[in-house]
């Protein structure tokens, strides 16, 4: 009977209502089994021959069904898309490994070429859409470099391995040879592009839960494809125990990738939402294994010690440098529509902040002025005409701070989406607002303007000193408020003191209107300094780097 983990979302084994052993590892303890029996034959005789070639089309028939239980499992169209590609590209490798069993490795040069090649390359070109769309679909805003950086490591390391091994063995080979070898370098060189595509998946901030067992079975195809290069590099109809098996390993972690997915509900639930390139994965990129630039370093480091260079490496040296400006001028086009849009998405998640703060303040005041009416009804209904009068007085008050609490975010709101507005005369403004509702004595002293802060930084300002001069009006019992800015180097203090009542900070839970303060301090980068003891009044300081 089988059950899923609570915890992982992993497939397991139950019995009697026990957890058992993940599926994950009993298909991998099989797949050990059965790579082992080999081993036992080991030897060049039919038997070993025919176990290989089970192992290694069981194992591919398993990746094929996982892919598309994946794709029919999958409750997006992403998914779908995905995983059908991924199993269609290996239908098609599967195909083309029938037609090497059915025609052998002599029989097709008799045809002019060799039947299973236009099945590989068909099963290659549908696993390099479905790693691109599934980049595309994992990564934002980096997609068109994605390409370019997969043609350049596959360009990378097939210099590398023609310069060091195939070139050398095809001296003196038969044509025959040569396009046998040539083609069978192609797919290795290909698989290399397959991993690079999965490990910049693996290395996104937004990744499916399959990337790793995916990255690794590209990695197991990349092992096995180099094993069976250096030890036959013009190929031949045995490749041998050990490549077979490994191969054999990177399809069964496809198909176990496939399995994660399904579980998922194909495991792409919907497109990456955050914008940019990590510096980490950049790094690797340049300074990696599969760094472009260091494997064609290299070559040229170890082509100048054993000359002549052969044209080819020169010939890879124009191409890295057209490779790298068209990066660059590419990167740059980028790097722009990546800072519009992550501005766009800050506006738009500051706004709908704004919208939330703004709802809850509204909603608790309406609330207020509620009950006061229904107070003054009351009231009037019991021929009470002085109490309802003075309700009435109280209702229009509540009213009037509802107008300075919706007044708050609404600046803060156009300061923040770019619109231009003057931060002194805004405050001013407020502070002649809260004289006239409250009673209150304002001494306004800007020496130092706010006129060169940016447009953000300015509304973040406003918004704190409003909530501090609101704070000491409505709470504090204050009779008199100084609001001040002053210029210490390239420092600027901005800064709201009364004559209230004060508290102790370490005694009073912070309320909203602090909380609100905090943030939009931490924002900027601003310092936030709250002095106070009861009866000595209340000192808001922030301190903004210019």
């Amino acid at each position: 009977m089988k059950g899923w983990s609570a915890e992982r979302g992993a497939s397991v084994v139950l019995v009697r209502g026990a957890r058992r052993v993940p599926s994950s590892v009993l298909i991998l303890t099989l797949w050990t089994l059965a790579a082992a029996l080999p081993e036992v034959f080991w030897a060049e005789d039919p038997l070993t021959i025919a176990l290989l070639s089970a192992l290694y089309g069981c194992s591919a028939l398993f990746a094929l069904g996982a892919c598309g239980w994946a794709s029919a499992k999958s409750g997006t169209a992403l998914g779908r898309w995905f995983w059908g590609l991924c199993s269609s590209g290996i239908g098609f490798m599967i195909l083309g490994y029938l037609v090497w069993e059915i025609f052998g490795f002599r029989t097709p040069y008799q045809l002019g070429f060799v039947p299973r090649d236009p099945m590989y390359v068909l099963s290659y070109l549908l696993l390099f859409a479905a790693l691109l769309y599934l980049v595309a679909v994992t990564t934002r805003g980096i997609f068109p470099l994605i390409p370019l950086d997969t043609i350049a490591v596959m360009v990378s390391a097939g210099l590398l391995g023609w310069y060091f091994v195939l070139g050398r063995a095809l001296e003196g080979a038969s044509q025959d040879l040569l396009r046998g070898a040539v083609l069978n370098f192609a797919g290795g060189v290909a698989d290399f592009g397959l991993l690079f595509l999965a490990l910049v998946v693996l290395s996104g901030d937004e990744r499916p839960a399959f990337a790793g067992r995916l990255a690794g079975a590209l990695f197991a195809l990349v092992v096995a494809d180099l094993t069976y290069f250096f030890g036959q590099p013009l190929g031949g109809e045995n490749p041998g125990a050990f490549p077979v098996v490994v191969w054999s390993l990177g399809m069964v972690l496809l198909g176990l990738a496939a399995l994660r997915g399904a579980r998922d509900g194909g495991g792409l639930t919907g497109r990456a939402r955050k914008v940019g390139i990590s510096s980490w994965r950049t790094l690797s990129f340049w300074f990696g294994p599969l760094s472009p630039a260091l494997q064609y370093a290299f070559m040229i480091w170890w082509v100048s010690l054993h000359p002549p260079a052969p044209r080819y490496v020169l010939w890879g040296g124009v191409f890295f440098v057209l490779y790298f400006g068209f990066r660059v001028s590419v990167l740059t086009l980028l790097n722009r529509g990546v800072r519009s849009e992550t501005v766009g998405l800050a506006r738009r998640e500051e706004q709908a902040r704004i919208s939330r703060e703004l709802r809850g303040s509204l909603e608790r005041s309406v609330e207020e002025l509620r009950e006061r009416i229904v107070e003054c009804r009351v009231a009037l209904t019991g021929g009470d005409g002085d109490g309802a009068e003075d309700l009435l007085r109280r209702a229009e008050f509540e009213a009037r701070q509802v107008g300075y609490q919706v007044a708050l975010p609404i600046e803060e709101l156009r300061g923040r989406c770019g619109e231009a507005f003057d931060p002194g005369a805004v405050l001013r403004s407020f502070a002649g607002d809260l004289c006239e509702c409250f009673g209150l004595e304002v001494c306004v002293d800007l020496r130092d303007p706010l006129d060169g802060v940016e447009a953000r930084e300015a509304a973040a300002v406003c918004r704190v000193v409003c909530e501090a001069m609101w704070n000491a009006a409505r709470h504090a019992g204050a009779a008199r408020v100084w609001l001040e800015s002053r210029g210490v180097g390239s420092v600027l203090i901005v800064r709201v003191r009364d004559d209230g009542n004060g508290f102790s900070p370490e005694k009073v839970r912070e309320g909203v209107g602090m909380r609100v303060m905090r943030l939009r301090a931490a924002e900027i980068g601003a310092g936030l300094d709250v002095i106070s003891s009861p009866q000595r009044g209340t000192t808001v300081q922030l301190r903004l780097q210019r």
